[in-house]
């Protein structure tokens, strides 16, 4: 799945969109003032898939990034379910880390993706 593959699953999901808008779910950092809640994903890792026999396969194992934010924590952990329930089948989540911003007093749940593709 690519980037716009995240996008798109995120942004079809009616269990996402009851909770965050289509047009806060973004790639990248979260704006410094966007609207919350909000979705933010990226790509921070990227590893060829290789054979012994004939080396890169042309797939690679990605992580993605998925962010939920929010001005409080009950809504971040909603967000962060749907976000769970929609990725169901399109990747494999292996982190799953609840996160407090004391500069902004927000509050994130940070996803990370292993998924393999081109």
């Amino acid at each position: 799945m690519s980037m716009s593959g995240v996008k798109d699953r995120l942004r079809a999901d009616a269990g996402v969109l009851a909770l965050v808008s289509s047009a806060n779910i973004y790639a990248g950092t979260l704006k410094e003032r966007g609207n919350l809640p909000a979705i933010t994903y990226f790509q921070p890792t990227s590893q060829p898939i290789n054979t012994l026999r004939d080396g890169y396969t042309g797939y690679a194992r990605r992580v993605i990034t998925i962010n939920a934010w929010a001005k409080n924590e009950q809504t971040a952990y909603n967000i962060r379910k749907a976000i769970i329930e929609a990725m169901k089948g399109y990747g494999n989540c292996f982190n799953d880390i609840p996160l407090h911003e004391d500069e902004s007093n927000l509050y994130r749940y940070a996803l990370d993706y292993a998924i393999r593709g081109y």
